[in-house]
């Protein structure tokens, strides 16, 4: 993607310490790498893309009011045919809200009738002359108007200068995919609490592609509901996985698309039993092939529990009070080290 590389590179310059980073702005899930591309990676080798460990790719359809990239339909086909999941961007040249308009439906056109699995991305980089409320104006046109004529989700591209000083809190109805260039993990925006995909090198080397490709870590948030991770797919009901690596009952094996909410709901426990039991660092970040204990002891499901899932916005307070407990018992129940720090999606035990 054509974006402001020198801006994103400095902004590391600006990043707090990291364990401040980790906690404020992480993964919203599952990480699996990728990669997005366009008419400038010329022909692509798919098969030896996915035999190289990519899960997933986006891919430019087009750009402006009706310009079609010229290896879209190229891209797409021969993408869906070697297994790897497929996403769709859109390089927007608007510079009024009715011009946004015309081009998300031009997009939602180039998207209609395909088998998408990411999120409809906008990639909007081309921001002179316009002012702060203008750019956010635009945008938000652009993807409102191109969920309701696809009937698919969005997802907003930004380099984390604009993602920070541009864009404001009205995009984060839409999740981020960040570019941010020699760094392990993003910068924080200071709006958006989690990134859906992070654009972190756009000069990677991957085989089956000559030259240059932007190389990228997405998570399950840039999947339109209802789409998943596939490799071998996820569990259903209760009960735990019992994958491979000499998982038990009492384990569960990550696949792509599971996140840590997942897991725990499927195991009747919560986020914060799986992190104490697995010493887990960053509760956003799992991978693929993982094996988690999900069950110790006593820490299984018992009859008479009631569990709540945290929404975004929740407070410990503030479900306590809806629940007629207080916090302390809350965090005691669910072994919280933090009764500041819970995560939309988790399961809460509340009795």
């Amino acid at each position: 993607m054509r974006i402001r590389r020198l801006l994103s590179m400095l902004c590391v310059m600006l990043l707090l310490g990291p364990a401040t980073v980790a906690l404020a702005f992480d993964a919203a899930g599952t990480v699996y790498p990728g990669i997005d591309v366009s008419v400038y990676q010329g022909n692509i080798d798919f098969a030896a893309v996915a035999q190289s460990g990519i899960r997933m790719v986006y891919i430019r359809a087009g750009e402006g009011d009706h310009t079609v990239d010229t290896r879209f339909e190229q891209n797409y086909a021969n993408a869906k045919a070697n297994g790897l999941l497929v996403g769709l961007y859109y390089y927007a040249t608007a510079t009024t809200v009715a011009e946004a308009q015309t081009q998300a439906r031009a997009f939602a056109a180039l998207a209609s009738g395909k088998s998408i699995d990411g999120r409809l991305a906008l990639d909007f980089e081309q921001l002179g002359g316009l002012s702060h409320e203008q750019v956010n104006e635009i945008a938000l046109a652009f993807l409102d108007e191109l969920v309701s004529v696809s009937g698919l989700q969005g997802v907003l591209y930004s380099d984390l200068s604009n993602a920070r000083d541009v864009f404001d809190a009205r995009m984060t109805k839409y999740p981020l995919w960040i570019a941010h260039y020699g760094v392990t993990q993003p910068g924080d925006p200071g709006k958006w609490t989690s990134w859906a995909g992070f654009q972190y090198s756009d000069t990677g080397s991957v085989p089956g592609i000559s030259g240059n490709v932007d190389l990228d870590h997405f998570t399950d948030a840039m999947l339109n509901s209802g789409s998943t991770g596939g490799g071998g797919g996820s569990t259903s009901g209760g009960g735990s996985n019992t994958g491979g690596g000499g998982a038990t009952s009492n384990q569960y094996t990550v696949v792509v698309g599971d996140t840590l909410a997942d897991i725990a709901i499927r195991n009747n426990t919560s986020v914060e039993r799986l992190i104490t039991l697995n010493n887990i660092a960053n509760p956003h970040l799992i991978y693929a092939g993982q094996v988690l204990v999900v069950q110790a002891g006593d820490m299984g499901a018992k009859a008479g529990e009631a569990w709540y899932t945290i929404q975004r916005g929740d407070t410990l307070g503030g479900i306590a009070a809806q629940y007629g407990t207080s916090i302390s018992a809350l965090a005691t129940l669910n072994g919280l080290q933090n009764p500041d720090l819970i995560y939309a999606g988790s399961g809460l035990q509340i009795r």
